[in-house]
């Protein structure tokens, strides 16, 4: 006998029924917020950048990555709202934006930054609205507000930086090129170690191909306050200088190489660093061109002088002209030590020719001199932007806590004294 056919209750029908409803449902709504998605949130970042102070931005496109927690930003322009400026400030043919899945496997929340051909405009003029150089915008909130997740990790691809004169005699043009660039440890998601340095590398190609090379370790709490930066560039065609030499010196460089070596320590602000420049083999004025200049004589006139005081002051031997220049102060107000600069040009001449390095000849830069006032007056006008700093890095700090004390046995916080800092020494080896 044939078994009676299996029936489904109707209250389970009616519950798959729904449960088959609401996945549609939703299936649609991820479908709408897929395509409408990209519409709505790059009207709300062209919201945003329309108010940044005297600057203004703008973005072309935005799109979702949701499987990788990510998404990425096309044609961000950001531009100078005085409009007496014809380059823009900032500009970048993709940004991706996404979480970094190595920190959240250890329980922290942080997100990660790539900048593909990114382009920095820095403009020198006589007039404020026509000069260009991003103050009075806090440009890590910028970023931020485009990514609510505490960025840990950026790195930047095929950048670029100018240093641009319009209105000299002649126009100048520097160019930084092929910038890659990668900072770490941004927003101190290794807390749980007490490590609170953040480190940047980077290497580009100056004038004429020259090599570039830079190093930093910086506290990612201070605003850029605590850092201690190393750069250098060598053997740099001092020609690709004559458009700035012309503008700012009144000189034609005619042949010559050139290095560059700058150390910089801050500590709560306080400067202190040397900038250790190396000429060889530098010309100003040749023979041949003294009749083609017969027709300038105040120009010529300065040009010879110049010419008369580099080879008097210049080491014969080496054929080299070199000087140890301190900088002290801070960073809203630095000041050159004159006297310092001029007995190390006559010991590089007279003495013994300088190194090219950082190792030799230039005294060590000492730790910064606190001042306190200065501090004091710096931290009251930041208040507001440590404030909303803080209660980002209070939220990203209660996801890692726990796991701190769970590895430890004890809370990971620290007091201020007990937290490593940047040493305002810096590291026991400076780089050759």
């Amino acid at each position: 006998m044939a078994a009676p056919p299996l029936e489904i209750p109707l209250s389970k029908r009616s519950t798959a029924r729904k449960g088959l409803l609401a996945l549609i449902v939703l299936l649609v709504l991820l479908a709408l917020l897929r395509i409408a998605g990209p519409y709505v949130a790059t009207w709300v970042v062209n919201q945003r950048l329309a108010e940044l102070g005297e600057f203004s931005g703008h973005i072309d496109d935005l799109d979702f990555a949701i499987w990788r927690g990510a998404y990425s930003i096309d044609g961000l322009t950001i531009v100078k709202r005085s409009g007496e400026v014809p380059v823009p400030f900032f500009k970048a043919h993709r940004i991706d934006l996404s979480i970094r899945w190595r920190a959240l496997l250890r329980g922290v929340v942080a997100g990660e930054a790539e900048f593909r051909q990114p382009e920095l405009n820095f403009v020198d003029a006589r007039s404020k609205d026509a000069e260009q150089s991003g103050r009075g915008v806090d440009w890590r909130g910028v970023l931020q507000d485009l990514f609510p997740i505490q960025i840990d990790h950026l790195s930047v691809h095929d950048g670029t930086i100018h240093f641009r004169n319009f209105g000299s005699n002649p126009p100048v043009k520097l160019t930084l090129s092929e910038l890659q660039a990668t900072a770490t440890n941004l927003s101190n998601a290794k807390q749980r170690t007490g490590e609170h340095v953040a480190r940047l590398e980077a290497k580009a190609r100056a004038l004429g191909g020259a090599p570039v090379e830079i190093t930093a370790e910086f506290d990612p709490f201070e605003r850029l306050g605590d850092f201690h930066l190393q750069a250098e560039t060598r053997d740099v065609q001092v020609k690709e200088l004559n458009d700035f030499a012309r503008a700012y010196a009144k000189v034609d460089l005619s042949s010559g190489t050139a290095t560059v070596l700058l150390e910089l320590r801050a500590e709560d602000r306080q400067l202190n660093g040397l900038v250790k420049p190396i000429f060889h083999d530098l010309e100003i004025l040749e023979s041949g061109e003294i009749s083609e200049k017969l027709g300038k004589p105040h120009n010529l006139g300065w040009e010879i002088f110049t010419e008369l005081m580099l080879k008097i002051f210049s080491n014969w031997k080496e054929d080299q002209f070199a000087a140890c220049i301190p900088l002290s102060g801070s960073l809203d107000q630095r000041d050159v030590a004159v006297l310092p600069a001029i007995f190390s040009v006559l010991r590089n001449a007279f003495i013994d020719a300088f190194e090219r390095n950082l190792d030799e000849d230039c005294p060590e830069p000492k730790p910064p001199k606190q001042d306190s006032a200065a501090s004091a007056e710096h931290n009251a006008a930041d208040a507001d932007a440590e404030s909303k700093q803080g209660a980002d890095s209070d939220q990203a700090g209660s996801d890692v806590q726990p796991h701190a004390e769970a590895d430890s046995g004890a809370p990971s916080a620290q007091s201020e004294e007990d937290s490593p800092r940047i040493n305002p020494g810096g590291p026991p080896n400076r780089r050759p």
